[in-house]
C-alpha cells in the first residue's frame, strides 16, 4: 500500500514537472491534465468494479494511486500559495483517505466506496470550465455545456444517488463509517449550495439586463 502511494506521488510529480518544464505548459494547464487523467482513471475503475469486471483488490490499487495524487494536490496548493483551497481540499482529501483505509480492513464496503469515488467524474467538466475561464473563451459553447454537465452530474452522483447508501451505512455499519459518510456528504452539499448560489446570481443578472 505505502509503496504504491509513494510511486503514485512520484509519477504524478514527474508528470507535472514534465508538462510544465519540458512541454512548456502553464502550471495550471499541467494541473488540469493531471486532474482529468486521475479523475478518468478513478471513475473508470469504479465503474468496472461496480459491474464486477475488476476485483476489490484491483480497485484498491486504484485508490492507492489517487491517495498519491491527493498528497500531490496538497503540495501543489502549498507551493502555489492557493490559500482559498487549502482548508476545503485538505478536509476532502483526509475524509477520502479515511474511506480508503476503512476499505483495506472491510471489503464489504467495496461497492459503496466505488459509488463514492465514481463521483470523481464531475471533475472532468469542471476542469473544462476552468480552462474556458482561464483563457476567457466560450468557443463552441464549451463552457456552457461544461456547466450543464457539472450541475447534472453533481446533482445525480453526489446529492441524490448517495442517499440510500448514506442511510444504510448509518444504520448497519459502525459509527466511524457513518461519521465519514456524513462528513463527505455534508461537504458535497456545501459545494452544491455554492453551485446553486452562482447559478442564481447568473440567472438573476441575465434577466436584469
Amino acid at each position: 500500500m505505502i509503496s504504491t502511494i509513494i510511486c503514485s506521488l512520484i509519477v504524478t510529480l514527474y508528470g507535472f514537472t514534465y508538462l510544465k518544464n519540458i512541454k512548456d505548459y502553464h502550471y495550471k494547464d499541467a494541473k488540469t491534465i493531471l486532474n482529468v487523467s486521475h479523475s478518468s482513471l478513478m471513475s473508470l475503475g469504479c465503474f468496472l468494479h461496480l459491474n464486477d469486471i475488476i476485483s476489490v483488490n484491483t480497485i484498491l490499487l486504484n485508490y492507492y494511486l489517487i491517495v498519491g495524487f491527493f498528497i500531490f494536490d496538497i503540495y501543489y496548493i502549498l507551493h502555489y500559495n492557493i490559500k482559498n483551497e487549502l482548508l476545503i481540499k485538505s478536509i476532502h482529501h483526509i475524509i477520502s483517505i479515511i474511506g480508503v483505509y476503512a476499505l483495506v480492513y472491510d471489503h464489504s464496503i467495496g461497492y459503496i466506496m466505488s459509488k463514492l469515488y465514481l463521483t470523481e467524474i464531475v471533475n472532468i467538466p469542471l476542469e473544462v470550465r476552468y480552462v474556458c475561464i482561464r483563457y476567457n473563451t466560450n468557443k463552441h459553447y464549451y463552457k456552457d455545456i461544461a456547466q450543464v454537465f457539472i450541475y447534472i452530474l453533481f446533482l445525480i452522483t453526489r446529492i441524490i444517488y448517495p442517499i440510500p447508501d448514506f442511510i444504510y451505512v448509518c444504520k448497519e455499519k459502525p459509527w466511524f463509517y457513518c461519521a465519514d459518510y456524513i462528513f463527505i456528504y455534508s461537504l458535497w452539499c456545501y459545494w452544491f449550495i455554492i453551485i446553486n448560489s452562482k447559478l442564481y446570481k447568473k440567472i438573476k443578472s441575465y434577466y436584469l439586463k
